[in-house]
């Protein structure tokens, strides 16, 4: 499967591979033990792989679908970066199996634009992001270097704690085969996290639009098009991080004339210190385009504090919660025959384990990191370089030792 011609590496305006039966997908895969079967085919899952590469590893990987980056790729390419392109650079060329040079050339001759195209100190659409990591995903496949399974995991098993290995049950369509690994690194992503039906933008029968409609700007667009009554309608955004900020700057560009941004605490930018070799409020401050417009924000935006307290007596007309994101479904995991709710298992943010289930890891948006700065601040991370990479070496590092 992995070295087969319909992962072959496609760029943007070439065609897509062919997706064969699901028996063909399936039955390349072969059961035997790696040192780490990897869930996940989103930015964090491919730089996971790359990653685990590097330290030259068998790695097994799993996704439904490795074409298409996750959320990432699939919903939010309009939406602006907060990392500078220089960083990601670095953390796309320090992982050699991406083929990142190549890739990015293969896509600059046809004349696209690319991530290595932009200002090294300036931030960038997601998009151009996702183009890499795309062609590093397919690079991967066609390395033969990876056992790559386009299926679902149903289920992931351990007869007793202290065993060796995990089985995971990969398939589709009824038909299951059985993958084993020594650990598992679940990189399942995340969703937006939304608020229940008991909220008070319930009982003041507002209405409500989903995160993703609102920060990704051409879903914007086309629901504004939809219903042009939005526009002229007072908007709520409830958070006031990088999201929450993206969405009141896509409204004032679309032409709506009256959002109120409801915050927790004041606007916070990202600060660079000591020439740049470090972020204070990295994983919280605001950061490139939007850091910008938030400076001068236009008369249209009002800021208020912590929703729903401070409503006010014209509580907004149609409301959006940028208030971060949920842990996505995980694959069933069971021990010694008994399930497990990952949901009650403590979680550690600095190696990525999950209590009482040894081997069994987490990384990326539904399993976040912490970072400490050098003045002592702890925030969570989610990005997928340049910390991401280190993290996924020393949760490795700490699985391996």
């Amino acid at each position: 499967f992995a070295a087969s011609s319909r992962h072959s590496v496609w760029l943007g305006t070439m065609a897509r591979p062919p997706r064969g039966p699901a028996s063909r997908r399936l039955s390349s895969c072969v059961s035997g033990g790696y040192d780490w079967l990897v869930v996940g085919a989103g930015p964090c899952g491919i730089v996971s792989v790359a990653a685990l590469l590097r330290r030259g590893r068998r790695v097994a990987w799993v996704d439904p679908d490795f074409a298409q980056v996750g959320r990432l790729g699939q919903r939010y390419r309009c939406v602006p970066g907060n990392t500078k392109v220089a960083k990601f650079l670095a953390g796309f060329r320090s992982l050699p199996s991406l083929n990142f040079e190549g890739s990015q050339a293969k896509r600059q001759a046809l004349g696209q634009r690319t991530v290595s195209d932009m200002g090294l100190d300036k931030t960038c659409e997601l998009g151009l992001c996702a183009d890499a990591l795309e062609d590093g995903a397919q690079a991967l496949l066609c390395s033969g270097a990876v056992r790559g399974l386009e299926a679902r995991v149903v289920a992931l098993k351990k007869e007793e704690a202290q065993d060796e290995l995990w089985h995971a049950s990969v398939g589709e369509d009824g038909r299951l085969r059985e993958v084993s690994a020594r650990n598992v690194l679940l990189c399942t992503g995340g969703v937006p996290r939304e608020p229940s039906s008991a909220s008070a933008s319930a009982q003041l029968v507002i209405k409500s639009v989903a995160h993703d409609d609102v920060v990704a700007i051409d879903r914007l667009a086309a629901l504004l098009e939809r219903e042009p009554v939005f526009r002229s309608m007072r908007w709520g955004v409830v958070g006031g991080s990088h999201s929450g900020m993206v969405a009141a700057m896509n409204l004032t560009t679309q032409g709506v004339a009256n959002v109120t941004v409801f915050c927790s605490r004041a606007l916070r930018l990202a600060e660079e210190r000591e020439g740049g070799k470090w972020i204070k409020w990295d994983g919280s401050g605001l950061k490139g385009l939007v850091a910008e417009w938030a400076r001068d924000l236009p008369t249209s935006v009002s800021l208020r504090g912590r929703w729903p307290q401070s409503c006010g007596p014209e509580p907004p007309q149609v409301l959006v919660h940028c208030t971060g994101f949920s842990r996505a479904p995980t694959p069933p995991v069971l021990l010694n025959g008994e399930p497990q709710d990952l949901a009650t298992r403590s979680y550690c943010r600095t190696y990525g384990s999950l209590q009482g289930l040894p081997g069994l890891f987490g990384a990326g948006l539904g399993f976040p990191q912490e970072y400490q700065d050098p003045e002592g601040h702890i925030e969570t991370c989610v990005g997928f370089v340049p910390f991401f990479i280190e993290h996924v070496d020393r949760i490795a590092t700490a699985a391996e030792s």
